[in-house]
């Protein structure tokens, strides 16, 4: 197992597992692959575990094209826009997951104070807590 100490609001590189979707078309349930997050991403820690073996992350997508252009044209209701790396970035709060440490490859930095605020607020309001 890797030794990775696990801390909130920590931007980390982890391999994040293809999660099938069940998606109802005209009735039938179909399974889509590749409608979320997967491989090696960045993640921000909302939640670790008691004995520090795991945590809740929510994946991060960068928010900028090669050309320093916005990429996305239209941003979902359950992403929020923060600064990582000096880049704007989204977290991708609708897919919050469970990851075990062995996952964790890297920190990768912290999200600002401001940001850590409104992730909070934007997953309180998402879960309904």
């Amino acid at each position: 197992m890797r030794n990775i100490k696990l801390e909130k609001y920590r931007v980390y590189r982890l391999e994040l597992p293809v999660q099938d979707v069940t998606r109802i078309d005209e009735g039938r349930a179909i399974r889509v692959t590749g409608t979320e997050l997967h491989g090696a991403h960045r993640c921000v820690v909302v939640s670790i575990a008691e004995d520090g073996q795991s945590a809740v992350v929510a994946p991060l997508t960068s928010a900028q094209d090669s050309m320093g252009g916005e990429r996305r044209q239209v941003i979902k209701k359950t992403w929020l826009r923060v600064i990582h790396g000096d880049k704007p970035a989204y977290v991708l709060c609708e897919q919050i997951r469970y990851a075990d440490r062995g996952r964790f490859f890297e920190a990768e930095g912290w999200l600002g104070e401001y940001d850590q605020t409104q992730l909070d607020i934007k997953l309180r309001a998402l879960l309904g807590l």
